[in-house]
């Protein structure tokens, strides 16, 4: 177990400085992935806490930091004016295109892995989440 704690806490501290690299957190690049990879360009945020990573983020707070840079744009939403849909700006899909032209340098903290044990890894990390939900 210590062995996966020393590992998890090396990872985030890659994913940490990657993301830091592009000005942003990965929570908050985790609310712009899910907006991007939305069929309708236009979400909300039960939409987004649904479907981001960390089930426990405050996804409002994290869209109030997004709108204040600029990367998200909030608008109320035509059929219930107590609901707003998210997109993003023109400055956040710009971030999105330089993000996902570097995510191959993600995978550097691997490097020292073959194909062959990277997809071992996978297997017994999907395992180990579906024995344990």
């Amino acid at each position: 177990m210590l062995n996966f704690q020393l590992t998890n806490v090396r990872l985030n501290e890659h994913l940490k400085n990657f993301f830091a690299d592009h000005g942003i957190t990965y929570q908050q690049y985790n609310v712009l992935r899910v907006i991007v990879q939305s069929k309708a360009g236009k979400v909300n945020s039960l939409y987004i806490k649904s479907r981001i990573v960390e089930k426990d983020a405050d996804v409002s707070r994290l869209l109030s930091r997004l709108v204040a840079r600029g990367l998200v744009v909030k608008t109320p939403k035509p059929t219930d004016k107590r609901q707003s849909l998210i997109e993003l700006s023109e400055e956040g899909i710009a971030l999105m295109e330089k993000i996902e032209a570097d995510i191959h340098l993600l995978d550097r903290f691997f490097y020292d892995l073959s194909r062959k044990e990277v997809k071992q890894l996978n297997g017994m990390l999907d395992r180990i989440r579906a024995n344990n939900k």
